[in-house]
């Protein structure tokens, strides 16, 4: 699973398929930033999420992230996915009040 989140034109995308697919357009942008969460690793990298990932307007390579989701199971993956919108709707206005676009693929 990958998740692209972007603000503050506010997108969250969920993405089940190959990353090759025609779907994703912004993926391996140069300076994009990533998060790669495991069944290993899930608690330790939402909190690097919510610690240290900030959106920021004013730097294009500061607006985005993609999030690589690989679980042993889909039922963790969307857990994780939920976290991240639930942190994201914490901090930001547009998510908490649902003015964001939400996407599945």
């Amino acid at each position: 699973m990958q998740l692209y989140i972007n603000y503050p034109s506010p997108r969250f995308s969920i993405y089940q398929e190959n990353l090759s697919s025609g779907n994703i357009q912004k993926h391996n942008v140069r300076n994009q930033r990533h998060l790669y969460i495991t069944s290993s690793n899930y608690e330790p990298q939402i909190n690097q999420f919510i610690n240290n990932f900030k959106f920021n307007s004013t730097q294009s390579h500061h607006n985005d992230l993609w999030v690589s989701i690989n679980t042993t199971t889909s039922e963790l993956s969307e857990d994780i996915a939920n976290k991240i919108l639930q942190k994201l709707k914490s901090k930001y206005k547009a998510f908490r009040e649902n003015r964001y676009k939400h996407l599945v693929f």
